[in-house]
């Protein structure tokens, strides 16, 4: 893709970590050789969507508290929502 574009793989790895903001005619060129649109490769600050908001879930299936920032699956279960760990381990659920 570099070749294509003309630019460097350090351009390109620049501009995927964030460190380097290319200029008009460099991102319509990345977007025609992608064949997408120039919004779908990069976006302003501002239109970043906001973060998610912390919800509480009923841990199951670790026998330790919960930490705060710890990884979960989640899923809803009726009114309920429920989390397992994120680490991989095999969780069995009663009829109760």
């Amino acid at each position: 893709m570099a070749t294509l574009a003309g630019v460097s793989r350090q351009t390109i790895h620049a501009i995927e970590a964030g460190d380097y903001v290319p200029n008009t005619t460099l991102a319509l060129q990345l977007a025609k050789i992608l064949e997408v649109r120039v919004e779908g490769l990069f976006s302003l600050e501002d239109d970043l969507a906001a973060p998610p908001k912390p919800i509480s879930v009923d841990l199951i299936g670790t026998g330790e508290p919960a930490r705060a920032g710890q990884p979960v699956r989640i899923c809803q279960v009726g009114k309920s929502m429920i989390g397992v760990s994120a680490a991989s381990q095999a969780v069995m659920l009663s009829d109760g």
